[in-house]
């Protein structure tokens, strides 16, 4: 009777633990879920996927520790687009310290990049892009792949660095086709049309944009359509289609605001002022252009407080308000120089990283050659040379 009591005892304890350890496994699959339903939209619906974070952070604990750096980057991602450098860059360090694979060091570090750009330390950001450029090949996730060359196209473009810009544009193209993948070549042809834009070739940006158009589709990426709207009123304003930009930004400007993507908001405001401007439409100008140079200055975006600024100026100008317009008049030129200095950072950063790394390879190069001649005198095998056993 004791032996049949200890058999219902312990058949009672291992059921137990069995069921404890499918329902530890279910939870585990159902955050993995969860974090993979969070990385499916972090582009397309921002609100959502930051709301879903903040839901995700009270079961934190809880996470596996490949999750909790899923999470963290997901949140660095978040708090990025959003202009919260220094929480990103927070978010990104806690993801790189807990990573047990490359992909997630890569990820992590990535984030990094683009944060320390953002934040002015342009020299140490080059440094770490070419570290994660040097081990791309490590990497096993095409999606990070394109994701890391995409940064970098975006981090030299705005250095002014056009020749490497066009150079990383052509690499992602390759790679989207090898990969068949839609998204990337839709993003792809968008950075190539904002690169042309930039250096105001406009003829190619129509093609680009037509072209990004049919892989955009492909992709159903609403970052992707809102993108390339813009960059349509953009290619319209520049080549004097003031009234076909107007109706697109104003068609698109609710949408802009709902998404959350901030940069892109302020861009459009801008832009929308200085239509406004040009159409003598004055009473709309003032909310949209002081909203821009609110956020911009508060975030310390240069280029945006310089374009705020100018459309301001123009703006109270235009209305007699002298000493307004004085002010802002200041603010432009500031920034304005600010701006130029800060670009001239930013390229004497890049070749000052590639300084730090052509010397930093010479000093590896020289210290192996060091390390040849030491085994050599010692009589030790070289290494990578086979050794006979019967000399």
């Amino acid at each position: 009777m004791k032996k049949f009591f200890a058999s219902v005892v312990l058949f009672l304890v291992c059921a137990s633990v069995v069921a404890q350890t499918e329902e530890s496994s279910h939870q585990e699959s159902s955050y993995q879920e969860k974090l993979d339903y969070i990385y499916s939209i972090r582009l397309n619906d921002i609100n959502e996927a930051k709301r879903q974070l903040a839901e995700l952070a009270q079961e934190l604990n809880n996470l596996s520790k490949p999750q909790r750096t899923q999470f963290y980057n997901l949140r660095a991602h978040s708090e990025l687009i959003r202009g919260n450098i220094q929480e990103s860059l927070g978010y990104s360090r806690k993801a790189e310290s807990l990573a047990n694979k490359y992909d997630f060091v890569a990820r992590a570090k990535s984030l990094q990049v683009v944060a320390l750009a953002s934040s002015g330390n342009y020299q140490k950001s080059f440094i770490e892009l070419y570290e994660i450029l040097d081990r791309i090949d490590e990497i096993e996730s095409a999606e990070l792949k394109q994701s890391i060359l995409q940064n970098a196209l975006s981090q030299h473009t705005n250095a002014g660095i056009f020749d490497k810009s066009q150079e990383l544009i052509r690499m992602i193209l390759a790679q989207a086709k090898r990969n068949n993948s839609d998204y990337y070549n839709c993003f792809g042809f968008l950075e190539l049309a904002l690169l042309n834009l930039t250096l105001g070739n406009h003829k190619q940006v129509q093609f680009d944009i037509d072209s990004a158009t049919t892989e955009c589709r492909k992709a159903q990426n609403n970052m992707a359509y809102l993108t390339l709207d813009v960059y349509r009123a953009k290619l319209s304003n520049e080549t004097g289609k003031t009234a076909e930009a107007k109706r697109i930004y104003e068609q698109q400007y609710p949408k802009l605001k709902t998404f959350g993507w901030k940069s892109m908001l302020v861009d459009a405001q801008i832009a929308m002022a200085e239509i406004y401007l040009e159409l003598k439409e004055l009473e709309k100008i003032e909310p949209l252009a002081l909203a821009a140079y609110n956020y911009a200055k508060e975030v310390n975006n240069i280029r945006e407080v310089r374009d705020s600024s100018l459309v301001l100026s123009q703006y109270f100008t235009e209305i007699k308000d002298d000493d307004k317009a004085g002010f802002y008049k200041n603010k432009y030129l500031e920034a304005a120089n600010e701006l130029n200095t800060q670009l001239q950072k930013k390229r004497i950063a890049y070749y000052q990283a590639m300084n730090y790394r052509a010397v930093k390879k010479q000093s590896e190069k020289e210290e192996d050659l060091v390390n040849l001649e030491s085994e050599k005198k010692n009589n030790l095998p070289v290494r990578g040379e086979f050794k006979s056993p019967h000399p």
